[in-house]
């Protein structure tokens, strides 16, 4: 493969240059291979905010450990071992267009083959201070849709149900003696299942934020 074709005229920064910034390539196809060409060239590489580091569909640690940084994140070499395939992820705000969400309310955050489940703001301001959060088991294996577990406040009870079809991989055990997280980092600490995705299309079916804040403006009219 020809270093040069990949990389065309930035290629040269490679004389002078400690760093090669490279998000505009995240989309390459052989981007796995002119990675570890820049690691025979001795070069290092990072992604600048607002994107995260490289990472795989194994969610190599540095993909979390480097989250919300607003400061460039150099990826470490060991990335060039793993398997791919590799993506940039965009760089995650509260809440991130990363996300997708239902019309009952629960958000996904997708990162390689595993969603991140929890409930939105609007959803957990209109609850109220939670006082229980009633999860399933790792292993439970949901439909699109289904519901999964229930929240109770100190006003109301809330079911939920999964935005996707798969099977719960983790469940956020910090919210068994702090269930008040899903109200004070509803898209951080306070999410509530992590599962497969065993039916990607099914995520077209879900909005984007912009289609979301439409529609909990529509539930007001």
């Amino acid at each position: 493969m020809c270093f040069s074709k990949l990389f065309g005229s930035i290629a040269p920064a490679l004389e002078t240059s400690t760093y090669l910034d490279v998000p505009k390539l995240a989309k390459t196809k052989h981007l796995k291979d002119a990675l570890h060409e820049l690691a025979a060239f001795g070069r290092s590489y990072q992604t600048p905010s607002p994107l995260y580091p490289f990472c795989d569909a194994k969610q190599l640690p540095c993909a979390k450990d480097h989250r919300g940084l607003k400061c460039p994140s150099v990826v470490p070499f060991e990335i060039l071992h793993s398997e791919g395939p590799f993506e940039v992820a965009s760089f995650e705000k509260c809440p991130s267009e990363a996300l997708k969400f239902t019309d009952k309310h629960e958000w996904v955050r997708v990162e390689g083959s595993v969603g991140t489940v929890g409930i939105s703001n609007f959803a957990q301001e209109a609850l109220g201070d939670v006082v229980y959060c009633g999860l399933p088991e790792v292993g439970t294996k949901l439909e699109q849709m289904e519901e999964f577990g229930v929240l109770e406040s100190v006003k109301a009870a809330s079911e939920l149900y999964s935005p996707l079809t798969g099977e719960v991989t983790e469940i956020n055990t910090e919210l068994a003696d702090n269930p008040g997280l899903v109200n004070k980092t509803c898209y951080e600490d306070g999410w509530l299942i992590k599962m497969t995705i065993e039916k990607p299309a099914e995520l077209d079916e879900l909005m984007d934020e912009a289609a979301y804040e439409k529609f909990i403006k529509s539930l007001d009219s």
